[in-house]
């Protein structure tokens, strides 16, 4: 039997409940293995009382492997003629064992409590290479009709491929969205569903926020370091054409709004700051210069590179608006999508993965359902 760390120790103690966070290889489903079995042999109830759930079918088969191995290693230690009659009895047992991945838990509890989740008992729930073709067979159908009739949503539809590029990469967007349209239904119902210009408000005062947060300090600190520089410059230099540009732009008001703050550095940094991310040295920062205030340069610098990934101009406010343009008219399309999709499926009687966890989710809310799992199953495993 391998040495468990202290922590794998305490994992064992199924009297309480735990969450146990550990890297890959680090032996999660070991002991959760160990835990499981511990579980039966200890507290002497019946094997379809614990319920063992994973991510994959591939996590799944490990964690009864490891399970079942670990039964066989017990059997032929144990001296104890008892626990090993027992220990058979559960290697015999456990191939009933609920061990499964979330989405075939789901299945089972929606099986057995369909009209209280509002599905057909007789779905089939499809796998991920099912639900992508029909995904995209519906994107595909969308498009096409689209385009051919030129209906409503053909402005739309049309944008969008221009502002993606082509066809194809506006379909693999709109087949990611629909694979996650529970984000998405979050995102239009507390974002797109509001007017244009509301949204727009909610970007600049999003990204105002967080800018600020992760900016604000460095950027008033930048600004000073860029004055102590350029004053050197201007005291100490032949040529101060490049300086006196810099002076004009630091003696004009900065306004506290964020962008504004943004677009003077990004001026500033158009005239001192090369392609290759450091201070000029030609017409402005000396080598000898730049010995006296290497530290701040060094700064400069930095924020420099930190920052320029930032493209700001003057007319950000346009940039706000066409970005709240393109998030309607790309949520419009997907709309619709999605409406297309869900009659395909409801027509086969399909559930996808999706739709399992959002329906189980819902049904979890009922009281019935909660006592009917209390009753059903005394110890719940999770293997993330």
């Amino acid at each position: 039997m391998p040495n468990l760390t202290p922590y794998q120790l305490e994992a064992l103690n199924h009297k309480k409940h735990i969450s146990l966070t550990a890297n890959a290889g680090s032996g999660k489903t070991f002991v959760l293995a160990r835990r499981f079995l511990s579980i039966l042999i200890q507290e002497n109830i019946q094997l379809n009382n614990i319920v063992a759930i994973t991510f994959t079918d591939k996590a799944a088969a490990e964690l009864y492997k490891k399970i079942a191995d670990e039964l066989d290693n017990r059997i032929k230690e144990s001296g104890d003629s008892e626990i090993v009659r027992k220990l058979e009895r559960i290697r015999r047992q456990l191939v009933s064992a609920k061990i499964s991945t979330i989405h075939s838990f789901c299945t089972d509890l929606l099986k057995e409590f369909s009209p209280e989740a509002g599905v057909d008992a007789n779905f089939t729930p499809i796998d991920k290479n099912t639900t992508d073709e029909l995904i995209t067979t519906t994107i595909e159908e969308f498009i096409s009709e689209t385009i051919k009739n030129k209906s409503e949503l053909f402005p739309d539809l049309k944008q969008i491929i221009h502002l993606f590029g082509s066809r194809n990469i506006l379909s693999q967007h709109l087949k990611t969205l629909i694979g996650k349209r529970s984000i998405v239904i979050k995102l239009n119902e507390n974002l797109y569903s509001k007017s244009e210009v509301e949204i727009e408000k909610y970007f600049s005062e999003s990204f105002e926020k967080y800018f600020k947060e992760i900016f604000d300090n460095g950027i008033s600190s930048v600004i000073k370091q860029i004055e102590k520089v350029n004053n050197l410059v201007l005291q100490n230099a032949k040529n101060i054409d490049f300086a006196e540009k810099v002076d004009e732009i630091l003696n004009k008001p900065i306004k506290e709004n964020i962008f504004e703050k943004i677009i003077t550095l990004n001026k500033i940094f158009t005239i001192i700051i090369t392609g290759k991310g450091t201070v000029r040295s030609q017409s402005y920062l000396s080598k000898k210069l730049r010995e006296e205030v290497e530290s701040t340069i060094e700064e400069i610098e930095n924020f420099a590179n930190e920052i320029r990934v930032f493209d700001f101009t003057d007319n950000y406010k346009e940039t706000e608006h066409q970005l709240a343009k393109f998030g309607l008219s790309i949520i419009n399309l997907w709309e619709e999508i999605l409406l297309r999709y869900e009659q395909k499926k409801d027509h086969l009687g399909y559930l996808d993965f999706e739709d399992l966890l959002l329906v189980t989710q819902k049904l979890l809310e009922r009281k019935d359902v909660i006592k009917y799992l209390a009753e059903q199953y005394q110890y719940f495993m999770i293997d993330e």
